[in-house]
């Protein structure tokens, strides 16, 4: 990843630049996130960092990379949907891979916080806006992530 464009959808307070930075020095990072105060913090902790708010119909530039981490665990109204709109715009937007990462049915809890989803149905989705999906998962009881590639 060094010398390429990622973006963090869903950037919270910054804690996954320190992370890539220290094994990607030369990455271009720049970090989004819907909540103004996260940003305000991050912006504040990692002042070498751009960091900005916004959605993802905000995403104006292409990425290399674009990866969402906790983004989609929490209940929303119309979760699958928004889930679905989601991955495609920030897929459309990578030039190389999207990853994401979301709470597996029936490891985790499912209530009015926290959204699960079937592993099978996100695959299936994800089959239908890249010919190579890879879904990786056994690093946590409850969690897994699916990475979509361009190439």
């Amino acid at each position: 990843m060094n010398n390429k464009r990622l973006l963090d959808f869903g950037c919270g307070q910054g804690d996954f630049y320190p992370f890539i930075k220290k094994i990607y020095p030369k990455v271009k990072y720049t970090g989004i996130d819907i909540n103004p105060r996260f940003v305000n913090v991050a912006q504040k902790r990692f002042p070498k960092a751009k960091f900005r708010v916004g959605t993802t119909s905000d995403i104006k530039n292409s990425y290399d990379y674009i990866v969402c981490s906790g983004v989609f665990s929490f209940t929303v109204d119309n979760y699958w949907k928004l889930l679905c709109k989601s991955i495609a715009a920030l897929y459309s937007k990578s030039k190389i891979a999207l990853g994401f990462n979301l709470l597996e049915l029936g490891k985790h809890i499912d209530n009015e916080i926290y959204v699960t989803y079937n592993k099978d149905k996100v695959i299936k989705h994800c089959n239908n806006l890249s010919n190579k999906v890879k879904l990786i998962d056994g690093y946590l009881d409850y969690d897994f992530t699916t990475i979509l590639y361009k190439r």
